[in-house]
């Protein structure tokens, strides 16, 4: 693996940005629901960006899209939809 690929695979993610990975919309409730997936042990693993703030590395969350067949569907048609 090169150092390039290595380093956007630890690149951290804001959870807003997350949501928007896996389909979800761009408002407050769709923040909500990724940061209860989160929670719940249902989403990725999250580290902890700056003093408060968490995110999710993106190695993270390709792993849990291997793991989760609806989580890899719901980001196909995000990607999709993105792409209209």
């Amino acid at each position: 693996m090169t150092n390039g690929l290595r380093k956007r695979s630890e690149r951290l993610i804001g959870i807003p940005h997350w949501a928007g990975l896996i389909g979800l919309a761009d408002d407050d409730r769709s923040r909500a629901v990724a940061r209860a997936l989160i929670a719940q042990g249902d989403g990725p693993q999250t580290k902890q960006r700056k003093r408060k703030k968490s995110g999710v590395r993106l190695r993270d969350h390709q792993d849990w899209l291997r793991q989760n067949e609806w989580a890899k569907f719901l980001a196909q048609e995000a990607t999709r939809n993105r792409r209209k």
